[in-house]
C-alpha cells in the first residue's frame, strides 16, 4: 500500500519533532502511552501507534482505542487557525470516538506534540507542503 498525503506529512512532522525538539517529543510519546488511534482523512485510512519510545504511522492497527474522521480541507482550516477543533466537531467536520480516558490521554499527547511542533524549525515547510494540494474556501 502506498503512503497517502496525510500519512507522509504526519510521519514527517513526527520525525521533525523527534529530531528537533526531543524533550517534548518524548513527553508526547509518554502521554500517548499504549493508545492506538485509527484515523480516516478523506479516503485515506491509517493508525498512530507507539512502538517502543516512538510514535509510528502505520497502514492499520488492531483494537484502536480512539477513532478520528475528518478531511484534508478541515485539517487545513484547523492548522491555519481559521477553525478550532471544537468548531470542527460541532460542524461534523471532525469526528472523535473513544472512551473519555482515552480521549483525554490523546488530548494531552497532542497538546505536548503541538508545543514541540511550533518549536521545530522544519515544521513550517512540512505544513506548507501539506496545504499546497488542498483547496480551502
Amino acid at each position: 500500500m502506498t503512503q497517502g498525503h496525510f500519512h507522509r506529512h504526519l510521519t514527517a512532522a513526527l520525525d521533525a519533532v523527534r529530531a528537533e525538539v526531543p524533550d517534548l517529543y518524548k513527553a508526547s510519546t509518554a502521554a500517548f502511552g499504549g493508545h492506538v488511534v485509527a484515523a480516516a482523512v478523506d479516503d485515506e485510512h491509517l493508525a498512530l501507534v507507539r512502538a517502543g519510545e516512538a510514535l509510528r504511522v502505520v497502514a492499520e492497527a488492531d483494537a484502536p482505542t480512539v477513532f478520528a474522521r475528518t478531511s484534508n480541507a478541515a485539517l487545513c482550516e484547523i492548522l491555519a487557525g481559521r477553525r478550532t477543533i471544537l468548531e470542527a466537531l460541532w460542524a461534523d467536520e471532525l469526528e472523535l470516538r473513544g472512551g473519555l480516558a482515552d480521549l483525554l490521554a490523546l488530548e494531552r499527547a497532542l497538546h505536548l506534540f503541538v508545543q514541540g511542533a511550533v518549536r521545530a524549525p522544519s515544521l513550517p515547510g512540512i505544513l506548507s507542503s501539506y496545504h499546497r494540494p488542498v483547496r480551502v474556501s
